[in-house]
């Protein structure tokens, strides 16, 4: 967590030394790979009983809209996404035992997301960038485990990502972005009610984006 913010903090410094020139809005559309951390959990029950455990995934993938402003070489955008992967299994360990178990899901994560890039014009045929991006993301776990449970709950939690890419110019008009994300979110709880006793599953969702999208400015 700390690293991020240092990291986050070096690229708003970064962000800050140029002149302004061209105005335009534009459009984008991302397509990419999900590469989904492992989620670690910490399970609390309506018995008192405490123990953690690891969520596994395939990786995914990525769709997202973005709505612009540039005051080259600064960006503000606007931005919605969709991601999904699906889950391998989940381990539990409680002391010195622990079980593995089987799960047929989904973990999809819709984010709206605030972004500020900073463009480099260092070539005449493209230019490297740097970003940061603030929002919300609803994520939403839902599947059946081995015994037959079923699991699913949703929750809303503070999303804030670091970016760098390079913009591709095609025409002056439009663009190839290339862009790598890592996103993060705020701790958050899921619930699941089996047999009468509540469970509180504490965690957070991590990952790392491998994107390309076409800008039209206008």
């Amino acid at each position: 967590m700390k690293q991020c913010i240092s990291l986050i903090s070096l690229t708003f410094l970064l962000l800050c030394a140029s002149t302004v020139q061209a105005e335009n809005n534009y459009l984008e559309v991302n397509l990419g790979y999900n590469a989904l951390d492992d989620i670690h959990f910490s399970t609390e029950t309506s018995t008192d009983l405490k123990y953690d455990g690891i969520a596994d995934f395939d990786d995914g993938y990525f769709y997202g809209l973005t709505f612009g402003y540039e005051v080259n070489p600064y960006r503000f955008a606007a931005e919605i996404s969709y991601t999904e992967n699906t889950i391998n299994n989940f381990y539990t360990q409680l002391g010195l035992m622990k079980n593995e178990y089987n799960f047929e899901g989904n973990v999809n994560a819709k984010s709206a997301m605030f972004c500020f890039f900073r463009d480099y014009h260092l070539f005449s045929t493209a230019s490297p960038y740097l970003g940061i991006g603030l929002g919300s993301t609803n994520l939403e776990i839902d599947g059946w485990d081995q015994r037959g449970y079923f699991f699913n709950d949703s929750t809303a939690v503070f999303t804030y990502l670091a970016s760098a890419g390079l913009l591709i110019h095609l025409t002056e008009k439009i663009d190839i972005n290339l862009s790598y994300r890592y996103m993060n979110t705020n701790d958050f709880t899921l619930q699941q009610i089996i047999e009468d006793i509540k469970y509180r599953y504490e965690m957070n969702y991590e990952t790392n984006l491998f994107l390309a999208g076409i800008k039209f400015s206008y």
